[in-house]
């Protein structure tokens, strides 16, 4: 088939038309590279954390060198070394409009009075300095959220909570402190941690929402959380998503989800009290 279409593009294209053809096919690859956008971290900052802001601003552009790949890897994303696909901007300030109280970081899309779509990632210090051992985990997480939106573009609306926090908890790596910080708030009782998917985003939701993600990866695997973010860049919410690629309806996979739970909750419950007992004996 290849060597029928050289003979055919022989017999009527030029040379010329041949090198003119070939030059418009690479350059449009070429174009489609040079469109990234590069993050642009900003420099202005006028607050109380001086001392703080630059420490972190050399803190974010470390961890965009690896995070990024590891974001683009583990999720199936491509190219955001180079560069988001639409404008980008991380800030620095002290106190914050973010949706949820008392959180050091959050990722939103605004448009301009021209209708072009933009992210920003606020960083607050009034937060994250009282508690500085959070830095690094805040930002991954809302990167990822940064990366994930960014790919969906206008097909990010399509996310739900349990799925688009659940996923930049697992890519943070923190999803098991959120689940054990939760049970031992409960008393070491699993029933408690475990809501319902369909509820509204809250914090207190979160460790259920990992959980969720690692009922999900326990089924497809890797590889089919990467076709299921495929399915909702083409136009599926989650849900349908998952349906497609585990063959699990929303009910179905919502009962695999609690009986995954409550497994992984009983299992890390043993291992709290395991650990209290030799504490126990220790003294």
């Amino acid at each position: 088939m290849k060597d029928n279409f050289i003979i055919w593009l022989l017999q009527n294209f030029s040379v010329l038309g041949i090198v003119v053809l070939s030059q418009i096919i690479f350059s449009r690859h070429s174009n489609a590279e040079s469109t990234r956008i590069k993050p642009d971290v900003l420099e202005k900052y006028s607050g109380q954390h001086e001392e703080a802001f630059v420490a972190d601003s050399k803190r974010v552009l470390e961890l965009m060198k690896y995070v990024l790949e590891r974001i683009g890897e583990t999720l199936g994303f491509q190219g955001y070394q180079e560069g988001f696909n639409y404008p980008f901007t991380i800030r620095f300030t002290d106190g914050s409009a973010a949706p949820i109280p008392n959180v050091g970081a959050y990722t939103y899309f605004k448009s301009d009075q021209m209708g072009v779509m933009a992210q920003e990632m606020v960083l607050d210090l009034d937060v994250l300095t009282a508690y500085p051992q959070d830095f690094d985990r805040e930002f991954i997480h809302e990167l990822t959220h940064a990366v994930v939106h960014d790919d969906l573009g206008s097909k990010s609306r399509n996310l739900t909570p349990w799925f688009d926090e659940g996923v930049a908890i697992y890519v943070a790596g923190d999803g098991e402190s959120w689940v054990e910080h939760a049970l031992r708030r409960a008393h070491l009782k699993p029933e408690p941690v475990l809501t319902d998917l369909d509820g509204p985003q809250q914090s207190t939701r979160y460790p259920q929402y990992f959980l969720a993600i690692q009922a999900l990866l326990e089924k497809v695997g890797q590889e089919g959380l990467k076709k299921i973010i495929q399915r909702i860049f083409e136009g599926r919410t989650p849900e349908e998503a998952i349906q497609d690629v585990s063959g699990l309806s929303w009910d179905a996979f919502q009962v695999q989800v609690h009986s995954y739970s409550l497994r992984k909750l009983n299992e890390m419950k043993t291992l709290i009290l395991k650990a209290q007992e030799s504490e126990t004996k220790g003294l």
